[in-house]
């Protein structure tokens, strides 16, 4: 759940814009705006419901099944904490123009095209 919020900060999510990319950009940055609001109502409720399930394992004090026994709270903070971080960066999103954003392509290790002597 935790690089959520860098592909949300890099537009790197996947994105069909066959039809909104006609409208004028005030249409589009209204149409922007209210799926980042939508959106952002579905993560909360995502993330609420993360919150409930980590409280739930931390006082049953649960454990997943298998010969290690390993308790169920650490890998649902996780979940919890990734989801915090991509509701904060969404609404970061919600507050950027979209004259100014830009899809950031991730960061190479190495030239491809490069040759080596």
């Amino acid at each position: 759940m935790l690089p959520l919020s860098v592909v949300a900060g890099r537009r790197a999510h996947i994105a069909v814009d066959l039809v909104v990319r006609h409208f004028s950009p005030r249409v589009r940055r209204r149409i922007d705006l209210f799926n980042g609001c939508i959106g952002l109502l579905i993560l909360i409720a995502i993330m609420w419901s993360g919150w409930i399930n980590f409280g739930t394992a931390w006082t049953r004090n649960s454990y997943y099944d298998g010969r290690l026994e390993l308790p169920e709270w650490p890998s649902r903070l996780v979940f919890v904490v990734g989801y915090v971080l991509f509701v904060a960066r969404s609404l970061q999103r919600i507050g950027d123009s979209p004259s100014t954003e830009q899809a950031i392509p991730p960061p190479q290790a190495e030239r491809a095209n490069e040759t080596r002597p």
